[in-house]
């Protein structure tokens, strides 16, 4: 029996070496790393964290092939203007590939830990230029290596590169087009992981790359691996950029020597599981609510809600007097059937109409258009509204189609007496926009002072109108494709900025096509859900209840102290954790921005009328709450809630 327990202590004895060594090796490695940040003049946001990080490295036995990890919450560098802050050095863990952005304009956001279970994040709201770079590391197409990424993808409907490599042959991207996909160009081929981005839209995430170093490429989200639809022909990297055009949060980044397997990358999954939540929320009674407001700009179905930045239509290009102004493009086949002239004895308004007279029924349309319209390019995308006035003298002319540089818009649209003819559209190309098919009926009619503009916020109901009315099928259908026409987002005052501490504002349109397509996310995934909603009237009226009724709920909500709160913040202790912060409003009727520092504003999906929707609102000098029927226009704020 004795060479039994010697062999059984033995092992014990090796197990408690080996761990011991280990105990060893990450407080040494964790000593160097803080005092190599500290000496450098930066700090360490969350110590406790960074310790863990590095011991779970030791444990799984990863750590020495790390040639570059960061995440927000360790040793950083900032530039800080009032409540703002922005990464300039991220230190690396091991060795000396920091990473930096010396250039204030581009460096990302510090975002995060306000509420009381958040955690750091290098923040891009709006996906421009920001980025932040490190020493090159190279990898050869026999080399293996492996990227773990924490990342929240707000759903740029392009991409949203989040590192790139030898120019453009080689990079990884999310994108929402082509089915939604992490898309990896290696050496100019596409590998396409399908449906891959839409359960992360919006949440923090765990995303791995891995190469073999056989030309192989596993991509895994969660620890879990997703299918690639085809292989690549070399997975060379050469790699400087941590973040580029990421429209969103990059929560952690580590770059590896070696393809982990399946249990490190488990394990790895397991521990950033546990300290970055998918959505940071609070338990309050029987709801569990978020804990920042929403941030995203695409659905989980890949449907954008675009940015608007104007506060009400832009007028890009309009007439009076017709002189000059208009031109038949094509006549009917007759070539002399169709005349234009220029009508000075009675015109609409002004001096000169343009006065068209159709003699002859016939099937080659005449297309007639602005002869400035041709200086005009359009944003894809973007929504615009062509208008003109008319007067009919005699005849049953027909707008048959409105052409808008790619495809027709058949209207079939017959017009009598006098009045405005107008048409919202939705730009699908750059070239010129403008051109009327005319009906092929016997008419004499005048025209004057066309426009076209560009659709600002306050002219977003006329796209809901516009869509609604044109889609076919019943009034749901029909409501989701105007919501979806009309869902916008911006930030407080355009202001990038400010949306990185309060987030973005949405109208209601943009609030409803979230929910519609949050339920057919469920509906095409019944045993994944999505797991999280656009509150309802409902949901509102328990959170109050809950928290002892709308006369002191809103102290409760509210974020304490007067940092995210103009003065005197009455009641806020923020006891619920809900952390309400006030981000102000955007104004249906002309989308100018109020209410920065003294309201905060909730959009529910509930809707009493055609014009209205329920809100609720807390402000900064009460501990109320208060029920509110908001315009469809107005720009609130959206907090989510577990489903």
């Amino acid at each position: 029996m004795i060479p039994i327990i010697n062999g059984t202590f033995n092992g014990l004895r090796n197990s408690i070496q080996g761990i011991h060594k280990r105990l060893v090796n990450y407080l040494a490695y964790f000593g160097a790393y803080l005092s190599r940040v500290t000496s450098d003049g930066g700090t360490i946001s969350n110590q406790n964290l960074t310790r863990e990080y590095f011991r779970m490295c030791e444990q799984n036995g990863i750590s020495r092939s790390i040639l570059l990890a960061v995440f927000a919450g360790s040793g950083a560098k900032f530039r800080t203007s009032t409540i703002y802050s922005y990464f300039s050095k991220l230190y690396s863990f091991f060795g000396t590939n920091d990473a930096v952005q010396s250039t204030d304009l581009n460096q990302p956001y510090l975002s995060g830990n306000i509420a009381p279970n958040e955690r750091y994040a290098m923040l891009n709201p709006n996906g421009s230029g920001r980025l932040i770079v490190h020493p090159t590391i190279s990898f050869g197409a026999s080399d293996p290596w492996s990227l773990t990424l924490v990342i929240n993808w707000f759903g740029y409907y392009a991409y949203s590169q989040f590192f790139a490599s030898n120019g453009s042959t080689n990079y990884l991207y999310l994108k929402t087009s082509n089915g939604n996909r992490i898309q990896a160009l290696l050496n100019g081929t596409y590998i396409f992981a399908d449906k891959s981005t839409n359960k992360i839209i919006g949440k923090n995430s765990i995303l791995h790359l891995v190469a073999g170093g056989d030309n192989s490429l596993k991509a895994y989200i969660g620890g879990e691996e997703i299918a690639l639809t085809s292989a690549g022909t070399t997975t060379a990297m050469s790699l400087s950029i941590l973040m580029q055009s990421v429209f969103g949060k990059i929560l952690s980044y580590t770059l590896r020597n070696i393809a982990l397997t399946q249990s490190q990358i488990t394990a790895e999954a397991n521990f950033f599981r546990s300290i970055y939540p998918e959505i940071p929320s609070v338990v309050i009674g029987t709801q569990e609510w978020a804990t920042s407001n929403l941030y995203v700009v695409c659905t989980p179905q890949g449907n954008v809600i675009n940015e608007i930045t104007d506060n009400a239509n832009v007028e890009l290009i309009a007439g009076g007097d017709m002189e000059g102004g208009l031109v038949i493009e094509r006549v009917d086949e007759n070539g002399s059937a169709s005349t234009l002239t220029l009508n000075t004895t009675s015109p609409i308004s002004g001096t000169k109409d343009a006065k068209l007279v159709i003699t002859t029924g016939k099937s080659n349309r005449p297309l007639i258009r602005p002869t400035n319209f041709g200086s005009i390019t359009t944003v894809i995308g973007k929504y615009y509204k062509y208008s003109f006035n008319y007067k009919v003298n005699s005849g049953s002319p027909v707008i048959y189609g409105y052409f808008n540089g790619v495809s027709a818009i058949v209207l079939n649209q017959s017009l009598t007496g006098s009045g405005t003819f107008s048409i919202i559209f939705k730009a699908q190309g750059t070239s010129s926009v403008g051109t009327m098919y005319m009906g092929n009926a016997v008419c004499d009619m005048q025209i004057d002072s066309y426009s076209l503009q560009l659709v600002g916020w306050s002219g977003l109901t006329e796209v809901y109108d516009a869509i609604y009315a044109a889609t076919s099928g019943s009034a749901a259908v029909k409501d989701q494709a105007g919501c979806l026409a009309a869902a916008a987002w911006c930030h407080y005052n355009n202001d990038s900025a400010v949306g990185a501490i309060y987030g973005k504002l949405y109208n209601w349109y943009a609030a409803r096509t979230l929910q519609y397509d949050i339920d057919a996310y469920n509906a095409a995934n019944p045993s994944t859900p999505w797991g999280w909603r656009v509150p309802t009237q409902a949901d509102f009226t328990t959170l109050q209840t809950t928290l002892g009724g709308s006369t002191v709920a809103g102290g409760k909500m509210k974020k304490e102290g007067l940092s995210y709160w103009g003065t005197p913040n009455t009641g806020a202790d923020n006891s619920s954790g809900f952390t309400a912060l006030s981000a102000g409003r955007r104004v249906y009727t002309d989308g100018s921005f109020a209410q920065l520092a003294t309201a905060a504003c909730f959009f529910s999906t509930t809707n009493p009328s055609s014009t209205f929707a329920y809100g609720l609102i807390i402000v900064y000098n009460s501990e109320a709450t208060v029920d509110d029927n908001g315009n469809r226009m107005s720009g609130y704020s959206v907090r989510l809630i577990k489903s």
